[in-house]
């Protein structure tokens, strides 16, 4: 079984539009601090299960029907 975190941030996401606070700041000037909205992929054996979907980008993540399902 493999957990794989797709977002650590929270449902504003990191950078939040207009802040200009310092991990905001960092966020634009490096893509590696950005944070999208919580949600995690579990896959086990040939299963695929998306926990959270509030993740606004799906069908650019992932083609059709390479899902079991979301909860």
């Amino acid at each position: 079984m493999r957990l794989t975190l797709l977002g650590t941030g929270d449902a504003r996401q990191v950078p939040v539009y207009g802040c200009q606070c310092p991990a905001c700041s960092a966020a634009r000037a490096n893509q590696d601090l950005r944070r999208l909205p919580c949600s995690a992929l579990i896959e086990c054996a040939d299963q695929r299960w998306l926990i959270d979907s509030g993740l606004t980008d799906l069908t650019e993540r992932f083609p059709p029907r390479s899902l079991n399902g979301i909860l």
